[in-house]
């Protein structure tokens, strides 16, 4: 005889399987199957749309732009963490913000602007201690191959003003200053 669910547990039950996908696709990009990954990651981005699940949205565009980023098409990540950073902040996500901010300083220091990268990893790194987490434990790899570029880009002097300042911006101010850092090498083209 069926029985009726309770109200929300179907939602619930989506929500699980897309948390448990992006594991899956996690799992797969570790183990070197980045493609399977990829697919998965946009599976899941296609489905959370459809179901309106902005967080799982929001996380899964961030990790599609991690892949854009590893791909080197860097115009294709940019409007994907813009849209994931957008999502964040309305769901109220401080750490997934930071991670998204994270993912411009990376971008920043890949266009070799490394100052606005120091600014805006740093923020990343203060959001990040402000809620009780080390964002070198998040990513260590990505966090040292970022922080390396954006050292060789800068000298002590310079990186140490720059994080100081970065450590003292609020998300949205160093969201700003990296697309309008971003946008002012287009208008330079």
């Amino acid at each position: 005889m069926p029985r009726d669910l309770p109200s929300g547990t179907v939602t619930l039950l989506f929500t699980d399987i897309e948390i448990a996908i992006r594991g899956l696709a996690w799992a797969c990009i570790t183990l070197g199957e980045r493609e399977r990954g990829r697919a998965l990651h946009e599976e899941n981005l296609h489905r959370a749309r459809a179901l309106g699940n902005r967080r799982v949205e929001a996380i899964t565009l961030g990790a599609l732009a991690i892949h854009a980023l590893q791909d080197g098409r860097l115009d294709d990540a940019i409007p994907m963490l813009l849209e994931s950073h957008r999502l964040h902040l309305a769901i109220g996500d401080p750490l997934q913000s930071a991670f998204d901010l994270f993912r411009f300083s990376h971008v920043l220091a890949v266009k070799e602007k490394a100052e606005a990268a120091a600014r805006a990893f740093a923020c990343s790194d203060a959001l990040c201690e402000e809620i009780g987490l080390r964002l070198r434990t998040w990513d260590p790899e990505f966090f040292d191959e970022t922080m390396a570029m954006i050292r060789s880009q800068l000298d002590e002097a310079a990186f140490a003003e720059a994080w100081d300042e970065g450590r003292k911006l609020t998300a949205e101010a160093a969201v700003t200053l990296a697309l309008d850092t971003l946008e002012s090498l287009d208008s330079t083209r």
